[in-house]
């Protein structure tokens, strides 16, 4: 078997500011190509499992983190969030948040930049994303556009 790009082993954690841990011995597995829901009501830990997952936890978000995490062969308590964001993308629950540029092109480009692409690379992976994403007819389109159909988001994060 191969090995998770995702694994939790008992895993809890606590915020500082908190009085009650979030997350209470978590453990799963996400073998690459599965496609995983984790759904709860409000204040279950689902953001907070996320942020074990992006490196926000424990990187931004201070607390006692235990068990063992493990992202794509990495612990992310090990791990810049730099390098973190090179193989983790994160929809937030408010996508409207996510949109930084005027255009498709300029949103898309967004984590390019982050990743200190050089311009001229850019530009050809943009154009290279958005006929791969059928999106290419909105390259140059106004944003607005764009946030009419809140699943591509999704395409932002692909990079």
């Amino acid at each position: 078997m191969t090995q998770p790009i995702i694994s939790f082993d008992q895993v809890s954690f606590q915020y500082d500011s908190q009085a009650e841990p979030s997350l209470i011995d978590i453990s799963f597995q996400i073998q690459q190509g599965e496609i995983v829901l984790i759904l709860g009501p409000s204040g279950s830990g689902k953001s907070t499992m996320a942020k074990c997952i992006n490196g926000q936890i424990p990187h931004a978000f201070p607390g006692d983190l235990q068990g063992n995490i493990q992202v794509n062969g990495v612990d992310p308590r090990s791990t810049s969030l730099f390098e973190l964001s090179l193989v983790v993308g994160t929809v937030l629950q408010d996508t409207d948040g996510q949109f930084v540029g005027l255009t498709v092109a300029e949103d898309l480009a967004f984590a390019l930049e982050n990743d200190r692409v050089d311009q001229a690379k850019m530009k050809d992976i943009v154009q290279g994303w958005s006929q791969a994403l059928d999106m290419k007819i909105y390259w140059k389109k106004i944003l607005i556009i764009y946030l009419v159909d809140r699943n591509n988001v999704f395409q932002s994060v692909v990079f």
